[in-house]
């Protein structure tokens, strides 16, 4: 018998703390978040229960999700600014009756971007890295050992650039990843 999926449901609060700080005659933006969701249903994406399968069902028991995020933004010199943010993430669902990290939801994410426009805005210069922390790959002890993956992915980074000139009605930009 196959199980009717019902629509997601969650409550989401959290709390957004905003400070200016004078530094060197320019203002520091400090931004910190917390945020909580409790789902009271949610449709579960399960490749765990059997290798072979992909399982959708309905949430029977706990999920959850607890964001963390602080970034600050500066003025480095005129026209050049600096944004750079940290992102926890602790994602649980409960995926064959057990409460587990939710797979393929990075641990952390972390950011440093600089951008540069030169007088009267004419040309724009942007460099972005994010780093993305590890994130829990779903079980393959199922598989023989050959095949099996590791429990964790690889922690990454991706670097960011683009140019972009700006025109009186229009702008053209090349970028690269």
């Amino acid at each position: 018998c196959m199980e009717k999926l019902r629509m997601e449901r969650a409550w989401t609060y959290g709390l957004n703390l905003t400070q200016h700080v004078d530094i060197f005659g320019k203002e520091l933006s400090v931004n910190a978040e917390v945020y909580r969701t409790d789902f009271t249903n949610q449709v579960i994406v399960d490749k765990e229960e059997n290798i072979s399968q992909i399982m959708v069902y309905n949430l029977d028991g706990k999920s959850y999700s607890n964001t963390y995020q602080l970034e600050l933004k500066y003025e480095l010199i005129p026209r050049m600014d600096l944004t750079a943010a940290f992102r926890y993430n602790d994602v649980q669902m409960t995926i064959d009756k057990m409460l587990m990290r939710e797979p393929m939801v990075n641990k952390y994410k972390g950011l440093v971007s600089v951008s540069y426009a030169t007088n009267l805005k004419k040309w724009q210069f942007d460099l972005t890295a994010q780093f993305n922390g590890s994130a829990r790959i779903p079980s393959t002890t199922q598989l023989p050992e050959n095949y099996q993956m590791p429990a964790w992915s690889p922690h990454y980074a991706i670097l960011n650039a683009q140019v972009t000139k700006f025109f009186k009605r229009w702008e053209i930009y090349l970028g690269g990843e």
